[in-house]
């Protein structure tokens, strides 16, 4: 008799053991749920946290129609074929001097805002 009461012990010990888990299995949250932030949101969390403003942002924007303006007067001036080739190295020669200093303009500006930055 010993053996049918352990026995009836473990049949009820899993019996309610397997009840629970069932139970519980349908209470969890699923994760494949969207999320209430939209992508925009995202993207300003982002420039918020690189510290992007929304005039950086359209100093951009200008900056490239100025770039697009420059790419259609090349073309334009290319197609022309009028250009010598002294000209057009001239004109290389200033671009990249313009380039150049350019460049060491904004290796002094990284300098300067490494020595104003206060580490965390």
């Amino acid at each position: 008799m010993d053996i049918n009461l352990r026995a009836l012990m473990y049949y009820i010990v899993t019996v309610i053991f397997i009840s629970l888990v069932i139970g519980c299995a349908g209470s969890k949250q699923t994760t494949d749920e969207p999320r209430d932030v939209s992508q925009e949101d995202d993207y300003t969390e982002i420039e918020r946290l690189l510290g992007i403003t929304p005039e950086d942002k359209q100093q951009t924007s200008q900056e490239s129609e100025d770039d697009d303006l420059l790419q259609l007067l090349q073309t334009s001036e290319s197609s022309e074929g009028d250009v010598s080739t002294a000209d057009t190295e001239q004109t290389d020669n200033q671009d990249v001097s313009q380039l150049e200093k350019e460049v060491e303009d904004l290796k002094a500006a990284i300098k300067r805002e490494k020595q104003n930055y206060c580490g965390p």
